[in-house]
């Protein structure tokens, strides 16, 4: 319940198709300990599952915006998950010394296929 509320809150009902199963493939992705389900890490978001949920919600939900004000409507689902892998996990972060964000588009897209 707490995954629909932070989906319903915080990701336009036009878009929750295309949306919901990129939060819940990130969710697997990250499979985080609990307060970091899905990988938020600023020291804004809460550290509850709701909280971590309608954080990555709203970070799909505002970076679709952004992707679909700068790529024609026929991009692929596929593009923007790359997009999104650049912001929400870049390679690179200082936060990630062993490297595994490189592997964030890959994961994210397997659990995407399986869950669309």
């Amino acid at each position: 319940m707490q995954f629909v509320s932070a989906c319903t809150t915080n990701i336009k009902r036009s878009n929750r198709r295309v949306l919901e199963p990129i939060v819940a493939a990130i969710r697997y992705s990250e499979n985080g300990k609990a307060g970091k389900e899905f990988g938020i890490l600023h020291k804004r978001c809460p550290k509850t599952f709701r909280g971590q949920a309608g954080w990555c919600a709203a970070t799909v939900q505002k970076n679709y915006d952004r992707w679909l004000r700068t790529k024609p409507k026929e991009c692929t689902t596929q593009e923007f998950i790359v997009f999104l892998g650049a912001r929400y996990c870049p390679i690179g972060a200082d936060n990630d010394p062993t490297n595994l964000n490189k592997n964030w588009v890959g994961n994210v897209t397997h659990y995407y296929k399986k869950f669309k």
